[in-house]
């Protein structure tokens, strides 16, 4: 997600609405293709909450090229 170190209280990481594959979100293995996933998945719309997290750790796959995810975070 960043490729500079920021510690948050929590992260909510969204999927774009229009996506039309699916978003992995996870640590630097995350891999979003249904046969080798690992992370959590997002269709588009859905969301997860991370707690206790640095940006830097947490990494973003997506099956279809022009997906992607907004987020927000506090510190």
């Amino acid at each position: 997600m960043s490729s500079t170190s920021l510690e948050t209280d929590y992260i909510i990481i969204t999927a774009e609405t229009d996506n039309t594959g699916v978003m992995a979100v996870g640590a630097s293995t995350v891999v979003a293709t249904v046969l080798t996933r690992r992370g959590t998945p997002l269709l588009a719309g859905e969301s997860v909450t991370i707690t206790g997290m640095d940006l830097a750790d947490i990494y973003i796959d997506a099956t279809v090229s022009g997906d992607g995810v907004t987020y927000t975070y506090a510190t």
